[in-house]
């Protein structure tokens, strides 16, 4: 649904673009991500998720692991029944676990999601 480009969310659905990257970071951080503008990106797919066949996030990172960026959309795609396929670092493991317990994690493939993908279209 939304994949990141060089501070962009890009919807691959519509191709609309919202930008993620601060110029300055706040003061106290050195994190130059634009917690707004993933808010943006998550709220403008959310209708979305009810008739994909396959969830694709950018990623589950710090945001997320609070509940916010990008969550309300992993939210939706549990809640709605729906596969979801993201990246998670080691740092965010534990609140992804959390969210997600039923997960299997793959190789960065795509030969693995490709086999993925075929055994969730035959069940």
């Amino acid at each position: 649904m939304v994949c990141l480009i060089a501070g962009v969310l890009r919807d691959i659905v519509s191709g609309d673009l919202y930008p993620i990257f601060l110029e300055t970071s706040p003061e106290g951080t050195s994190c130059h991500l634009d917690a707004v503008g993933v808010e943006n990106a998550c709220a403008s797919l959310l209708d979305q998720v009810a008739s994909s066949d396959v969830v694709v996030l950018s990623k589950f990172g710090k945001l997320e692991a609070t509940g916010e960026g990008l969550a309300p959309a992993f939210q939706a795609a549990f809640a709605a029944g729906k596969p979801v396929l993201t990246t998670v670092s080691a740092k965010h493991r534990d609140a992804w676990r959390a969210l997600a317990p039923r997960t299997t994690f793959l190789s960065a493939n795509d030969a693995t999601i490709m086999m993925w993908w075929q055994s969730l279209r035959t069940t």
